[in-house]
């Protein structure tokens, strides 16, 4: 069976160090149960070391949004609504038809209404983006 991949979508601004312990320990959850992990902090940390200095914040969610399209789905954590961050990921996702769950939500889908998405539906050709996880064992979250 592939490995499916997922991204963690998490407010960072502000949050840095607290976020970093949540995307860590999430990733750690997800990866001891067969996923691929795209943790946005380990994103930015690779993009410093290819840069040699520290990344604008286009630059970074340009990375973001780069792994978020190779995810099959993303998990979406609390906070969102606070973060800029999060809602360009969540109108990327709705955009290319990427699944969004909630952690600790027994693989709970979340369904946010776009304009967006109903334009650009007709435009995705790509198969692998239209790919589900819906076979793979739900997408869980944290205890």
């Amino acid at each position: 069976m592939e490995r499916k991949t997922i991204y963690l979508s998490l407010p960072i601004t502000g949050h840095e160090k607290a976020s970093r312990e949540i995307a860590e320990k999430a990733q750690r959850y997800y990866e001891q149960r067969g996923f691929i992990v795209n943790n946005p902090h380990k994103i930015k940390d690779e993009l410093i070391e290819i840069l040699e200095r520290i990344p604008l914040e286009a630059e970074i969610m340009a990375a973001d949004l780069d792994y978020l399209s190779q995810s099959d789905a993303m998990i979406l954590f609390p906070n969102w609504e606070l973060s800029q961050g999060c809602n360009i990921e969540i109108a990327f996702a709705n955009a290319y038809c990427i699944e969004i769950y909630l952690p600790g939500e027994q693989g709970k889908r979340c369904k946010f209404d776009s304009n967006i998405k109903n334009k650009l539906a007709g435009i995705v050709t790509d198969r692998w983006i239209l790919r589900s996880i819906k076979d793979q064992e739900p997408v869980v979250g944290i205890n």
